[in-house]
């Protein structure tokens, strides 16, 4: 799966409540993202991390 600024995935938190982030860039293997509903803040991984979570399901694009 090809990961685009602009794209949304769902997640659940800790205590089962719905969240979703927003994929701001893609820099290098670097995919930043912001929260947008359930929680606040942002944050960085390396992109095939970020594969990983949503092969496993844990990231769910929306």
């Amino acid at each position: 799966m090809i990961i685009k600024e602009g794209d949304t995935f769902g997640y659940s938190l800790n205590n089962g409540t719905p969240a979703t982030i927003q994929v701001t860039s893609t820099v290098g293997d670097k995919v930043a993202y912001k929260h947008i509903h359930g929680k606040t803040g942002a944050g960085r991984i390396t992109e095939d991390y970020f594969q990983q979570l949503v092969n496993n399901g844990y990231f769910q694009k929306q």
